[in-house]
C-alpha cells in the first residue's frame, strides 16, 4: 500500500470521537482529567490546512500521543513535549514503530494493521480489524 492509500486508511479514525474512546479506556478514569488537559496542549490549526483537516491533524497527534504513552500520565506529557518540537516524531512512535526501530519497510503493513487496531479497539468499531494483507481504503 503506497503512502497515500496508507494516510487515507487512516483518516476515518482521526476524530475527536476516536481520541475521546482512546482516552477513556487508555486512563483510568481519575486519570482522564489529567490526560485531557496535556492533549490539549496539541490543538492548533495547521498552516495551509483547511478547518477538517487542521481538526484530523490535532487527533492524529493525540492518538499518537495516547498511543505511546501507555496510560501513563507522565510519559503523555513528556511526548506531548517531543510533538510540540517535532511532531514527526511522535507519530512515528505511534504508526511506524517497526518501521523505525530498523525492522525495515517490509513491517510497514504491520504497523498499519496494529494502528488500526488500537484505533478501532471496542466493541462498535470491531467490524475495522483486518488482516494486513486486506487494508484496502476504499471499501
Amino acid at each position: 500500500m503506497g503512502e497515500a492509500d496508507e494516510l487515507a486508511y487512516k483518516w476515518p479514525w482521526w476524530t475527536t470521537e476516536t481520541v475521546n474512546e482512546r482516552l477513556a479506556s487508555a486512563f483510568a478514569a481519575p486519570d482522564v482529567p489529567a490526560a485531557s488537559t496535556l492533549l490539549a496542549a496539541l490543538v492548533g490549526e495547521v498552516p495551509e490546512a483547511d478547518l477538517e483537516a487542521s481538526e484530523r491533524a490535532t487527533c492524529r497527534l493525540m492518538l499518537a500521543a495516547l498511543k505511546v504513552s501507555e496510560g501513563d500520565l507522565t510519559r503523555l506529557a513528556l511526548w506531548i513535549e517531543v510533538a510540540r518540537t517535532d511532531p514527526r516524531d511522535l507519530i512515528g512512535a505511534a504508526e511506524y514503530r517497526r518501521e523505525l526501530t530498523g525492522e525495515g519497510e517490509s513491517v510497514r503493513d504491520a504497523d498499519l494493521a496494529e494502528y488500526v487496531a488500537w484505533c478501532a479497539h471496542g466493541p462498535r468499531h470491531s467490524e475495522a480489524l483486518m488482516a494486513p494483507d486486506s487494508l484496502d481504503p476504499m471499501v
